[in-house]
Formats: C-alpha cells, sequence, structure tokens
C-alpha cells in the first residue's frame, strides 16, 4: 500500500528569507530593492475586530507576518497578538521599527507553530508567501487553536489591479479541503476595509476574508495528522504495527490519518510530497 504525502523535510527548506527593504521580482525571483516597507495594504479600520471575527483579547498568532502592517492594527485594536516571520532579519527590523509591541516575537517557519492545543485563538496570516508549499500544514496547524484561522488577500482592482497569484485559487482550495476533512465549517467573505494601499491613499479596500473554524474533533484529528507528519519526517517506509504504537494508537487511525494527509497534499506543489510505503 503507498500513500503520496507531504514531505515536511523538503517544504520547510525556505526558498527565500526576506530581508527589510527587498523583496522577490515575481518575473524573475530574484530579490530586488523595495521602497515602501509596508504589505500591499494597511488597515486603518475602527471594525477591523470585528470584520475579522476577533474579539478584544483574543490571542492571536500572525504567521508571515513581514512588515506587521496587518499584526500591529489587530493588536492596536485590543486582540494579544504574537508576530512571527521565517527571516530574523524581519522579525529583528519590527522589534526596533514597529511602536507597536507585540506579545511574543518568534522566529519560524509558519509550518511549524503552533506547537502547543488551545494555546492561541487564532491563526492569522495576510497574503503568505509559498501558499502551494506550506501553507496547507500551517492552516491545519490554526486548527489547533480555540477558534480556528484566518487568511487575507487584497482583491486587487482598479488601479492596483495586477495578479493575486494562485491566492484566488488556492486559498479557497486550502479553506474547502480542511474543513470537508475534519469535518468543520469555514466562510468565505468579500470585506472592504479602511486603509490605504502602497499606492492609493485611505478608502474601502476589498479584501477577500477565508475563516476556518476549529472543534473539538477537528483539533483532536489535526494534532493526531500533525504527529504523524512528524513520524514519516526521514521515513519513506512505515509499520502501520510497530509506527502507530509510536504514537499511541491504533493502526487503522494511523492509516485514516495517512489518507488525510495524501488528501492535504494533492494542495501542494508535487516537488514537495513524497511517496510513502505502507505495510
Amino acid at each position: 500500500m503507498k500513500f503520496s504525502v507531504l514531505n515536511l523535510k523538503k517544504i520547510i527548506e525556505p526558498i527565500w528569507a526576506h530581508r527589510p527593504g527587498f523583496g522577490i521580482n515575481p518575473k524573475t525571483g530574484k530579490s530586488r530593492k523595495q521602497n515602501i516597507l509596508e504589505q500591499s495594504t494597511t488597515p486603518q479600520d475602527k471594525r477591523i475586530l470585528e470584520k475579522l471575527k476577533i474579539k478584544k483579547k483574543d490571542k492571536v498568532l500572525a504567521i508571515a507576518g513581514f512588515y506587521a502592517s496587518w499584526a500591529s492594527k489587530i493588536q492596536e485594536a485590543g486582540a494579544i497578538v504574537s508576530y512571527s516571520d521565517i527571516s530574523s532579519s524581519m522579525v529583528n527590523y519590527v522589534k526596533k521599527k514597529i511602536k507597536i509591541r507585540f506579545f511574543e516575537y518568534i522566529t519560524a517557519n509558519y509550518e511549524l507553530i503552533p506547537k502547543a492545543v488551545k494555546k492561541y485563538d487564532w491563526t492569522f496570516v495576510f497574503e503568505a508567501c509559498n501558499g502551494s508549499q506550506g501553507l496547507p500544514i500551517a492552516y491545519l496547524r490554526s486548527l489547533l487553536n480555540n477558534k480556528g484561522g484566518i487568511l487575507v488577500y487584497y482583491d486587487r482592482e482598479g488601479k492596483d489591479n495586477v495578479s493575486t497569484g494562485n491566492k484566488p485559487h488556492l486559498y479557497p482550495a486550502i479553506v474547502t479541503t480542511l474543513a470537508k476533512l475534519y469535518n468543520t465549517k469555514f466562510l468565505i467573505k468579500k470585506i472592504y476595509f479602511e486603509g490605504h494601499t502602497r499606492i492609493t491613499p485611505i478608502s474601502k479596500i476589498p479584501h477577500m476574508v477565508f475563516w476556518l473554524f476549529t472543534n473539538q474533533e477537528a483539533r483532536q484529528k489535526a494534532l493526531l495528522d500533525l504527529n504523524t507528519i512528524d513520524l514519516i519526517f526521514n521515513k519513506r517506509n512505515i509499520n502501520l504495527k510497530e509506527d502507530s504504537r509510536k504514537l499511541n494508537i491504533s493502526p487503522n487511525e494511523l492509516k485514516d490519518s495517512l489518507k488525510r494527509i495524501s488528501q492535504l497534499s494533492k494542495l501542494i506543489k508535487k516537488e514537495f510530497t513524497k511517496t510513502i510505503e505502507v505495510k
């Protein structure tokens, strides 16, 4: 029996580690200077928490935080935000340059956090990079939270009508696939936030917002599958009886876990998957 599964070892090898003042040219894939040190939109909306369904004092893990344009406004509005990014230079920049003080500053691959169940209420991400590489795993981890995960991207139009890459296709696929696999609810809405873009003044800006809501069943299955992903990190072969004992589950539970991971791997580029032989 064989399964095509996520190759976490390959996934967590970063394509590039961004640094303040630089970005990636989408045409060449090479680093280039950027004069504007903020995300593609910066919200200035008094109702930002209400629109995101975040309550004051909710604990929010902001992954792929970049320049913290969104994370800082969510913190300012009354949530308790932990800022994270894969780039240590970006984390240090935010510590020094962003006046808002976050509850935590974390340097980590977003595929690896959160680790603990119910440490946070929400995982939040605005226009995360490498969506077809590791974002499905990061969003799977959001099911460990008390409430779930929130994905947002700027729905570009007018003067700023440039490509949003695979986000319009990938984000809905991530949310709906996880909701189906883990028997939980999701919501997708177009929402206008007051704010500005890199090239336009304050106005009502359209964004697509994707919520994945967790529950106890989803939380337990997600934890099991994340443990299975760790188990197969360096493996190409597993023994159902022996390896299920390592996870303190039955062979059938391990098989079901591999099936879910196999479905999740369809959201990821083939180069970041591998085949596991099961005995």
